[in-house]
């Protein structure tokens, strides 16, 4: 079980992290759940994934996204014209050092691709709103 003082520091770093991300406006994105086809769907899912998958990665194992559903996926083109970006909104449970379980009901992650590559990159949470704890600690 975690002492107060790992349970405050990890708090603190969550709120820094949080505070130093950069916000995104949603002008001129566009649901790739809108008007859904089975095709759209799935390739929403895989992004999706790909970007929970990328985010556990990087931030792991202080700060684990777990269970996630699904709110919508939105993509649009860069000014470059090269690059797609794309936001997903999930919900989820943000897990802190595998021990304290938050429900996280709003969370938005914001990625790139460029046209030349197969990858996304520079992944970065958004937005993040935590609600009640759920589990133990």
């Amino acid at each position: 079980m975690a002492s107060s003082g790992h349970l405050l520091r990890s708090v603190l770093l969550l709120l820094l992290l949080l505070a130093t991300t950069p916000t995104t406006t949603a002008t001129n994105w566009k649901s790739m759940l809108y008007g859904e086809t089975e095709a759209k769907y799935y390739a929403a899912r895989g992004i999706m994934n790909s970007l929970i998958e990328m985010y556990n990665l990087k931030n792991g194992p202080l700060f684990t996204l777990a269970i996630p559903q699904m709110v919508d996926v939105f993509s649009r083109v860069a000014d470059d014209g090269i690059t797609t970006e794309y936001m997903v909104d999930i919900a989820a449970f943000l897990i802190i050092r595998g021990e304290i379980w938050w429900l996280a009901p709003k969370i938005r992650l914001f990625s790139q691709k460029s046209r030349y590559e197969n990858s996304l990159e520079n992944i970065r949470v958004v937005t993040m709103k935590l609600s009640k704890k759920v589990g133990p600690g």
